[in-house]
């Protein structure tokens, strides 16, 4: 190490002066802190700034400066032959010099702030206070990526400057290696933003203190690129000596090559960041089961991946899954749907990056070889403008769009407009559309706020948040597709101003309005109020011929499954479910039938578990319920954690999109396929 030390030390003595003028520097923010009126009230605010943004000007043009004069500049005028000429090995003269020029950067740097610490540190400034001023580990946590910086401007403008003065042809290879490393490095950047990289690096999915998979990713990228241009500059220095084109040469098939390593690696990282598969999801975001058969869309935190989440369609039976960038979008997208037949899944992409227009893709589930498929329906979202809604019909080949106050009906095979309308109401409330048959789409505008339900399995129902002025209301349109028309249907008014939430039939013939004490039944077509229900109902669901409704009972430790006509008039059936705490209807499997599953209390608890359930089948013509065998369930809800391998070995699953959901079942027939 003596060697290093002697190159060291000499050229810390030969730019000496160096020092010297750094600190005559710092006193001009003393100086600016007496002018009159220039620090207007806060002397030590501007003492302060003033030498902070001196000492990042003076470290980054010493750096810019030494690394262009420090070897290239000896080397042109043939003072680097002294130290050749001693019995120096050339690692100690590539090394003290390097180790002198960062030296003397860094000293400079402090050298600039030390009049204006001792100023502070004598008076009654908050720099030093706890709590106030300076921290030592934030203080120490930006200096690591300055001094980095200042690292890859000392050796750049090394490189810089062999490459520039040694007047070499390897220069052009040096502008086309750097084309191509930005060209690649441009790629793959452009690649994470569409895949959403970018989005969960700048999101609130990830957390604050955490350092995003992206950021992993350019840090290292960047360390590689230093690193590379410290051992290029060191083989420069080594075998190249005295000859400049030769040094230079080197210099650049050693960069280039180490760059070229470093950006397979960062496309390779690029590459495996995206390719998620159900195994590498730690936990489900949120779940959205299809309404009939094995498929689950699934959107969780991806392992190893910080900060990345990844939207997943499984199939629960086969194994198949199925990558979507349905969650790239921050404007609003819709997450994934299924159609009401569970055969089609649909959702949106952005074209390119998470801020641009959305096209929609389509799956369909029952072919276990088809991939999405773009349709070429694009749209601009734009969140200040309302809400977007989207709805495919059941066959798949038409489009309904509701963007703020807008409604657009596509027929995606032709690419033709069936229909394009202004909606009343308030653009930021809820939409619900349904297609009626081929030709005619209904649309119910209550004035309440999507993604705001009553979270009744939690036991509450929030009046300030349910609650709107002159009570529910809901009106009704439909659209004739074949002319473009559009009517009015019907009005409701859902009595008092009290809170409620309004949900439809599936087949569009009615409606309920659910409040914290009753449920109420409306015929949608007439608007008229055909029952109401009294009691703490939780949730409910339409059945052929009828509408089954869970109740909690009066003390509250128990529920019971009530079968109401259609009408919600006449009372069919009643099921008595003490101490339980998850309630759920299911079309069983081919032949069984309508089934009532319940699990007991504790639902909370047994979120991304495998629990016992309880079964009935429910025979609706007669009214009554005939108890089944128990079977193991895997539970999942949105936030709960996610385990394929539990998912594999339970009877079936048990998943819903949020509390207060209906929850949907879907039971193995022959067991669980590997994911694949």
């Amino acid at each position: 190490m003596k060697p290093l030390a002697v190159v060291f030390l000499r050229e810390v003595e030969e730019r000496r002066l160096l020092l010297l003028m750094a600190l005559l520097l710092g006193l001009v923010p003393l100086v600016l802190s007496l002018v009159p009126g220039l620090a207007a009230g806060h002397p030590s605010d501007l003492r302060q700034a003033a030498a902070l943004g001196l000492a990042l000007v003076v470290s980054l043009a010493l750096a810019v400066l030494l690394g262009a004069s420090g070897i290239a500049g000896d080397l042109m005028a043939g003072r680097m032959g002294f130290y050749f000429s001693r019995p120096l090995p050339a690692w100690a003269i590539w090394g003290g010099k390097l180790a002198a020029m960062l030296a003397l950067v860094g000293a400079a740097s402090f050298l600039v702030l030390l009049p204006t610490l001792l100023v502070e540190g004598f008076t009654a400034s908050n720099l030093f206070r706890p709590g106030r001023g300076l921290e030592l580990v934030p203080v120490v946590g930006s200096l690591v990526p300055l001094a980095l910086v200042l690292l890859f401007a000392l050796l750049g403008s090394h490189f810089l400057a062999v490459a520039i003065r040694s007047r070499s042809p390897w220069l052009a290879l040096d502008v086309a290696a750097l084309t191509i490393a930005g060209a690649l490095v441009g790629s793959v950047w452009r690649s994470c933003v569409n895949e959403g990289l970018l989005a969960a690096a700048t999101t609130r999915t990830a957390a604050a203190s955490e350092v995003s998979l992206l950021g992993y990713m350019a840090s290292s990228y960047v360390l590689a690129f230093v690193l590379a241009l410290a051992v290029a500059s060191a083989v420069q220095v080594s075998a190249g000596r005295l000859d400049a084109r030769r040094g230079h040469r080197l210099q650049s098939l050693v960069l280039w090559s180490l760059v070229a390593l470093a950006s397979a690696g960062l496309f390779a990282v690029s590459r495996w960041a995206v390719a998620a598969t159900p195994q590498n999801l730690t936990a489900a975001g949120w779940v959205r089961p299809s309404p009939r058969g094995p498929w689950l869309a699934v959107h969780g935190p991806v392992r190893s991946r910080p900060g990345f989440f990844s939207t997943l369609l499984v199939n629960l039976d086969s194994g198949r899954f199925v990558r979507t960038r349905a969650g790239v979008s921050m404007l609003g997208a819709p997450e994934i749907q299924f159609t009401p037949d569970g055969r089609l899944a649909y959702w949106f992409e952005p074209q390119e990056g998470p801020t641009s227009p959305v096209e929609l893709k389509i799956l369909d589930l029952t072919d276990p070889r088809a991939l999405p498929r773009a349709t070429g329906s694009v749209f601009e979202i734009r969140p200040i403008e309302g809400l977007f809604t989207a709805l495919l019909s059941p066959d798949g080949r038409r489009l309904a769009v509701v963007d703020g106050r807008r409604l657009v009906v596509e027929e995606l095979a032709s690419r033709s407009l069936l229909a394009a309308r202004e909606i009343e109401g308030d653009p930021f409330q809820d939409r619900i559309l349904r297609f009626e048959g081929r030709d005619r789409l209904r649309i119910e505008v209550p004035n309440q706020y999507r993604y705001i339900r009553p979270m009744v399995l939690r036991g509450g129902f929030a009046d300030q948040v349910y609650g709107t002025e002159g009570g529910l209301r809901v009106r009704a349109y439909t659209v004739d597709l074949r002319s473009g028309g559009v009517r009015e249907a019907a009005r409701i008014e859902a009595g008092p101003p009290r809170p409620g939430w309004w949900e439809g039939s599936p087949e569009g013939d009615r409606g309920v309005v659910l409040r914290r004490d009753s449920l109420e039944v409306y015929d949608s077509g007439t608007g008229s109020l055909l029952s109401t229900l009294a009691g703490r109902m939780e949730l409910f669901r339409f059945v052929p011929g009828g509408l089954a409704v869970v109740q909690r009972d009066d003390d509250g430790k128990g529920r019971s499954l009530l079968l109401f006509d259609r009408d919600g008039r006449q009372v069919r059936a009643r099921l008595a479910l003490p101490g339980m705490g998850l309630v759920a209807l299911s079309e069983g499997t081919p032949g069984e039938g309508w089934q009532v599953m319940a699990r007991p209390k504790g639902a909370y608890e047994a979120l991304g578990q495998t629990t016992p359930w309880k079964r009935w089948r429910m025979d609706l013509a007669a009214g009554s319920f005939e108890p089944l065998p128990d079977l193991r369930l895997h539970l999942l809800a949105s936030g709960s954690p996610w385990d394929p391998e539990a998912v594999r070995a339970a009877d079936g699953v048990a998943a819903f999109e949020a509390w207060g959901a209906p929850v949907r079942i879907y039971l193995r027939s022959e067991g669980f396929g590997r994911f694949r």
